[in-house]
């Protein structure tokens, strides 16, 4: 059975997928998010955030 790969080495096989981490890592965000603190804004604001908007919740201010 021939590799998948073809006649990449181990290295390079490494280096690629390295490249490829560090490409997701690079590309633009979602869109716009709004960080809060877990309870601290009520569920009816959050479900009426504009279009790209999302809200993360936090732990505590701290984080």
């Amino acid at each position: 059975m021939a590799p998948v790969f073809g006649s990449l080495s181990r290295r390079q096989l490494l280096q690629l997928g390295a490249a490829a981490g560090l490409l997701a890592a690079c590309r633009p965000a979602d869109g716009p998010e709004l960080l809060q603190v877990e309870g601290e804004l009520p569920a009816a604001w959050l479900k009426q955030l504009p279009g790209p908007w999302r809200s993360r919740a936090l732990a505590n201010p701290a984080a």
